[in-house]
């Protein structure tokens, strides 16, 4: 047998796996508010979830986990969930700017190190990225508002791009090994 053979019944995972992602990033371009508080009340969910099962672990077995902190983790998760599903666009609004903020000092920090990388062998190509990296970190700061509304859609069309690359991946998966 090849070692090709078993991928001949999985090439349409990645066609659905791609599917899902121009889906979602489509959403995301052209309804980015609605999409975004919906992602948002799914991570609520996920969350209370993800609590109530912390708490059960403590009755239900030995996790190697200490029972205190499924404890604790278990009751912030619900916390964190109740929140999220009874504040959506408050947390929604909340979490963009959370990410955005962290984006914005990545993007300084590796400014810095692609910088840095100049003097030891990186090059000018090390240093202009690490310009670009320190220019766009500011940007990000410079307007934030303007950052947290582009988000979704920049996450939208990176979703869109990865789901036609799975889907010309499946294809060619597909026709590679008939």
């Amino acid at each position: 047998m090849e070692k090709t053979e078993p991928l001949k019944n999985i090439w349409w995972l990645p066609f659905f796996r791609g599917i899902a992602s121009v889906v979602l990033g489509a959403l995301l371009v052209f309804s980015p508010q609605i999409t975004t508080i919906v992602l948002i009340q799914f991570l609520g969910i996920y969350w209370l979830v993800l609590g109530v099962v912390s708490i059960i672990e403590i009755f239900v077995g030995d996790t190697g986990i200490a029972k205190g902190w499924l404890l604790i983790r278990g009751i912030l998760e619900i916390i964190a969930g109740l929140v999220i599903l009874y504040q959506p666009l408050s947390s929604a609004v909340a979490i963009v700017v959370a990410l955005v903020t962290f984006f914005g000092i990545w993007a300084l920090v590796l400014g810095v190190v692609n910088i840095a990388q100049t003097f030891i062998g990186g090059g000018p190509a090390s240093f202009l990225l690490g310009i670009l990296d320190i220019i766009i970190g500011l940007a990000i700061f410079y307007s934030l508002t303007g950052a947290v509304i582009a988000l979704p859609i920049v996450i939208g069309i990176l979703a869109i791009v990865s789901g036609l690359s799975l889907i010309f991946y499946s294809f060619n998966l597909r026709s590679r090994l008939q």
